[in-house]
């Protein structure tokens, strides 16, 4: 039997910042999301975004700065890989005359 509950959530409410935190001296900006889904406060790295901080909605948006600073060295590392992940892609990025391998055979791209 499938969960009526399921079907007739309404959407999470969502609100969306733009943040800066200095971290080792240098400025970095995130996106603090505020959820009404959300239930713990959660730390998200991406390609499209970079750092996005989700909290939820009651949460209060003073002890931030402190918490970020807290995990300072693992947001450093990821950002860090963040930054060489998007290397890559820009350098295998498919453009026209790029030559790619597929099954063995080479093919060149006509854009």
């Amino acid at each position: 039997m499938l969960n009526r509950k399921l079907f007739f959530q309404r959407p999470a409410e969502r609100i969306v910042l733009n943040r800066t935190a200095v971290l080792r001296g240098k400025s970095y900006e995130y996106r603090l999301i505020q959820s009404s889904a959300a239930r713990t406060l959660r730390f998200k790295i991406s390609l499209d975004h970079g750092l996005e901080v989700t909290v939820p909605k009651r949460f209060n948006p003073s002890h931030l700065d402190e918490i970020v600073h807290e995990h300072e060295a693992w947001i450093l590392r990821q950002l860090d890989k963040l930054e060489s992940r998007k290397k890559l892609r820009d350098e295998n990025s498919l453009a026209h005359g790029a030559t790619i391998a597929v099954l063995g055979a080479r093919f060149t791209v006509k854009i």
